[in-house]
């Protein structure tokens, strides 16, 4: 039986094989284009949550004067749900931003030169835009104590955890430090940095 012969007596058969064929290969191209847009939507949802300072010098009638910020920045494409923010000072928890100050070592008047403190608690569960940032706290002085709060801050070791809404979480070790991922932001309450007292 010739090729030709047996195609015009099974035909039928050899369509329908085809016709299985491509069909399959039609459904695992859609789960693959499925997989590739679900990842695609999980990364475009992404925090990228970082801890910054920033320090910033002025002069005023002969004097510098400055402001020294410590902040958390969504540098990411999505919202990032606050998980918990700690600062920890030779491995003990800090809980409130007094404790923060106490460690900064102040000289003479310093306590008394220092025209503005502002703070802000890094709650629970606050949804953080993506490409906004928060001021968590800041002091204005003089200089000198400016450069002295830019020097405790780099040897604190903060640390913040915060989740997309996948619950995919990211925990960021220190300052200036790429986040890293984790599986959850669990924390033990009492070492939670609260803020203010």
């Amino acid at each position: 039986m010739s090729l030709t012969s047996y195609a015009k007596k099974h035909f039928e058969l050899i369509i329908s094989f085809v016709a299985v064929a491509m069909a399959i290969a039609a459904v695992v191209v859609a789960v693959y284009e499925t997989s590739l847009m679900r990842e695609q939507a999980r990364l475009s949802v992404k925090p990228s949550v970082w801890i910054e300072t920033n320090s910033r010098l002025s002069i005023n009638d002969d004097e510098i004067d400055g402001e020294f910020e410590l902040m958390i920045m969504n540098k990411g494409l999505g919202p990032a749900a606050l998980g918990y923010f700690t600062i920890q000072d030779q491995g003990e928890y800090l809980h409130f931003w007094h404790e923060f100050l106490s460690h900064i070592p102040l000289e003479g008047d310093d306590e008394k030169s220092i025209s503005e403190i502002s703070n802000t608690a890094a709650p629970q569960g606050y949804v953080l835009p993506d490409g906004d940032e928060m001021p968590v706290f800041s002091i204005k002085a003089p200089s000198d104590l400016i450069r002295r709060a830019s020097v405790a801050s780099d040897e604190y070791k903060i640390t913040i955890c915060a989740c997309s809404f996948y619950n995919e979480c990211w925990i960021s070790l220190g300052l200036n430090t790429a986040p890293q991922i984790i599986n959850e932001c669990k924390i033990d309450p009492e070492n939670q940095f609260q803020g203010a007292q």
